[in-house]
């Protein structure tokens, strides 16, 4: 319905224009309206997509109106959470490293204990052994067989002091063979979190990958240009690079001189700034439809002259681009009736 309704507005619109047009009393005064260098290309510079950031602040950026190469760094832009989860992250990694470190340290001082009880243990079976093997009548000390009996219970003893040493070892052996394996698993997730954090933070800085003209963009909701130590958001527009040498004009027609105008009208372009320059233009479009000024054109500053005005949109071809044009310079557009 709605869409319908839409499209009946357009006709109703452009069959008013055309009996508005034909009905028109001559006007011999020339029509002005006020208006913006465009680039027919250009590439926009936001903020990265990846991660998990959604506010970034603008730490730098190269000079408005300044010429850059493609691959230049034109805007370096901080996440303001990222800093400080780095910072969190290395402080976790270096007592994660301590602990492990620790760990493993107090295992090894064990099992080099663990170690020496084991030889001392296995020296003392072998001479125990060996006395015990001794022929009884090169042992003059074994005269009885409770003596005997008392070396066969010290045999046995010692042996069984040996298996539990071995056994303390084999443990102690395994649980550092965890731990190495833990640490090491620990190293690898906490290096992957640094280096994701330190990838999000190097994508702050955005490269343009087009030569041209940079040009700053003012959000929608301040309406001012963007700026160092400003904050952005994931999606917005921080600036351009754009072709300084394909350029066009948008300009705002007031409503009332609409039906005096018409595509194919030749006009003169005044291109403004230190030193005023004038192009000779083509009327190319005219929108067909009627909005304010600053619906237009989301960027219009609401100090200008025509913020709140209803207008119709007006694209001007140039004959020529002259060197001292620049993408997003205010130009005032003049179209003889005569």
């Amino acid at each position: 319905m709605r869409a319908h309704a839409l499209a009946l507005a357009l006709v109703l619109n452009a069959a008013t224009a055309s009996t508005s047009r034909a009905t028109a009393p001559p006007r011999e005064e020339p029509i002005r309206m006020p208006g913006f260098l465009r680039a027919k290309m250009s590439e926009s510079i936001r903020p990265p997509s990846s991660g998990d950031e959604w506010s970034y602040t603008v730490m730098q950026l190269a000079p408005e109106g300044q010429r850059v190469e493609a691959g230049a760094v034109v805007a370096k832009l901080e996440g303001e959470n990222l800093k400080k989860r780095l910072v969190e992250v290395k402080s976790r990694v270096m007592e994660d490293r301590v602990k492990a470190e620790s760990k493993v340290n107090e295992l090894k001082t064990a099992i080099d204990g663990l170690k020496k009880q084991v030889g001392d243990d296995e020296k003392e079976l072998s001479l125990v052994a060996a006395a015990g093997d001794a022929p009884a009548a090169s042992a003059e000390w074994i005269q009885s067989a409770r003596d005997r009996l008392i070396e066969k219970l010290d045999l046995e003893s010692r042996q069984l002091k040996l298996t539990i040493s071995r056994q303390k070892l084999a443990r102690k052996e395994g649980l550092l063979a965890t731990a190495e394996a833990s640490n090491l698993k620990t190293e690898s997730v906490n290096a992957t979190s640094v280096k994701k954090i330190e990838t999000a933070m190097e994508e702050g800085e955005r490269k343009t990958t087009r030569s041209g003209i940079v040009v700053y963009k003012r959000s929608p909701w301040e309406r001012r240009k963007v700026r160092i130590g400003a904050a952005v958001h994931r999606g917005s527009e921080v600036l351009a690079v754009v072709d300084d040498k394909n350029l066009y004009v948008d300009a705002f027609l007031k409503e009332e001189d609409w039906r005096f105008l018409e595509a194919g009208r030749q006009a003169t372009v005044k291109i403004l700034g230190r030193r005023e320059i004038t192009v000779p233009a083509k009327v190319a479009r005219i929108s067909a439809i009627v909005l304010r000024a600053s619906d237009w054109d989301r960027s219009l500053a609401n100090s200008h002259p025509l913020f709140q005005t209803r207008v119709f949109k007006v694209e001007l071809e140039l004959e020529h681009v002259p060197d001292e044009a620049k993408p997003e310079g205010e130009v005032e557009v003049e179209v003889s009736l005569e």
